[in-house]
């Protein structure tokens, strides 16, 4: 594929397997290619890197220092969500509905109006932490798992989505499971 990327940071493949993005380590360039034609499609402004796209439609979200954005892959007009916070996670709901988006706090965006729905920055600022984001199958839970850089120890913390409600201890997985 051209142009060649150095460092890619993030690849990742539409829904329907028709496009193919990546994006490399500092948002230096940020690329979008049709995948029968190897083509490029779409070359991303500076500093927006790709993060997933939209499980039922045309919708590729970036993050980087020019924010959180949703951009239409049918017409590649861009929707601006709000700041975006280096090294943020994000994933869709299975039904394309909310997007989760983890970075200093955890937030929930209704992907058709472009509205924040909840969030919980946790009571602490947590930038300098790795994050990881996954979301069950009938989109009713969240897990946000976390841990400081090549750390032996970390946690994981579930949510109900869309309200960002931490589920109890009571209901979580016991602490050996792993």
């Amino acid at each position: 594929f051209e142009p060649v990327m150095r460092q890619p940071r993030r690849v990742v493949f539409s829904h329907d397997d028709r496009l193919l993005a990546a994006g490399a380590e500092r948002g230096e360039l940020a690329v979008v290619w049709n995948l029968a034609s190897k083509a490029v499609v779409k070359t991303l402004p500076r500093g927006d890197r790709p993060v997933a796209f939209a499980p039922n439609g045309p919708g590729l979200l970036t993050a980087g220092s020019n924010g959180l954005k949703l951009w239409n892959t049918q017409t590649w007009q861009e929707r601006v969500l709000g700041p975006c916070h280096t090294g943020a996670a994000a994933v869709f709901s299975p039904d394309g509905s909310s997007l989760i988006v983890y970075g200093a706090g955890l937030q929930v965006w209704d992907t058709q109006s472009c509205t924040l729905v909840s969030s919980n920055d946790f009571g602490e600022i947590n930038w300098w932490i790795t994050g990881t984001l996954s979301v069950s199958h009938d989109g009713a839970l969240i897990s946000c798992g976390r841990g400081l850089p090549y750390a032996t120890a970390g946690e994981l913390r579930l949510f109900r989505l869309p309200s960002l409600e931490p589920v109890p201890s009571s209901e979580r997985l016991p602490k050996d499971v792993g």
